[in-house]
């Protein structure tokens, strides 16, 4: 299976399975299990406010990147769960870049964040105190978000501290 495909039945699975902010049970269950097939990776968190995984196996401290995805989905009036702002397609391709790094070889030390309570409550910061209690610290950290206000086909960037549901 080429990887634009293995991506797109990661997405399909997730899809399927949308949870609210602080009950992404099965999500997280989902993602262990994938990342677990993929091999390689340690875990560092794993817990109600999300997953943390390295690509560098043993106590470490320092990392050169972190990628965040979010794992929870939106309710709609009605009561329908689904996922709104496109966590499942973030969750997917997080997965999938963790598949094809497996099978390189780079020299940069790298966190994968799958947080929670994205959409409701303060996943982001939560997580930023977990990793200051681990004394983890990441150079560079990049989170894939829908933002309304930019138009289609644009990607923005913003340095300084930002945090993901504030």
């Amino acid at each position: 299976m080429d990887l634009f495909e293995y991506g797109k039945k990661i997405y399909d699975l997730l899809h399927q399975t949308p949870e609210l902010s602080s009950q992404e049970v099965q999500t997280r269950e989902i993602i262990s299990r994938i990342v677990n097939n993929i091999g390689g990776y340690e875990i560092i968190y794993e817990g109600k406010e999300g997953l943390i995984y390295s690509n560098v196996l043993g106590e470490n401290k320092h990392y050169d990147l972190g990628f965040r995805a979010e794992l929870d989905a939106l309710c709609l009036s009605n009561g329908n769960v689904f996922h709104g702002c496109g966590h499942d397609l973030h969750m997917s391709s997080l997965l999938q870049f963790m598949a094809y790094l497996s099978k390189r070889k780079t020299s940069k030390r790298i966190l994968f964040i799958y947080q929670s309570s994205e959409e409701i409550g303060n996943g982001g910061l939560t997580l930023v105190n977990i990793l200051k209690r681990k004394n983890i610290l990441i150079d560079k950290m990049f989170g894939l978000h829908n933002a309304p206000e930019i138009p289609v086909e644009s990607i923005a960037i913003k340095s300084g501290e930002t945090l993901t549901n504030n």
